[in-house]
């Protein structure tokens, strides 16, 4: 068994927000809800990343409503293989799966005690995210090449 270059050594949720709204009503019929999820990266001093992810979800106007306002931030501390290649693309991807996987029980466990039920967080590929982010560094032209793909990131 090959071992990750990728170790977890702490995560915790510094921001949960979850607000039932009590203008919703189970019985109407509702579009899904669209979340904004907006990882990011950074290097600490002491060596390890800084890897976290902020869910979103507000009750806009003009759209079917939301059954809870959600505000929920997952952070995690990482450490990398010194020799792995691309440490930044690892942890925005596999660092922000691993939190957004945490941050979607802590989610369903919350809200299943509110008024409206339990909320599960949609599948998201962070690939996809981060392939977007570098397309979208790469037709601007940016020539920072050590600018962190996180810190624009949202869905």
């Amino acid at each position: 068994m090959m071992n990750t270059p990728l170790r977890l050594d702490n995560y915790f949720f510094p921001v949960v927000q979850v607000v039932a709204n009590p203008e919703y009503r189970s019985i109407e019929e509702h579009q899904e809800p669209i979340f904004k999820i907006a990882p990011s990266v950074a290097k600490n001093e002491n060596g390890l990343y800084q890897v976290s992810v902020e869910i979103l979800l507000l009750q806009e106007e003009e759209k079917s409503p939301v059954p809870y306002s959600i505000h929920l931030v997952s952070l995690g501390f990482f450490a990398v293989q010194p020799d792995w290649p691309e440490p930044e693309k690892l942890l925005f991807i596999n660092g922000s799966t691993i939190l957004y996987a945490a941050a979607r029980e802590f989610l369903i466990t919350i809200s299943s005690r509110g008024p409206w039920g339990a909320v599960t967080l949609p599948m998201v590929s962070f690939l996809k995210m981060y392939q977007d982010i570098m397309a979208e560094q790469n037709s601007s032209g940016s020539d920072d090449e050590n600018k962190e793909p996180g810190k624009q990131a949202e869905k």
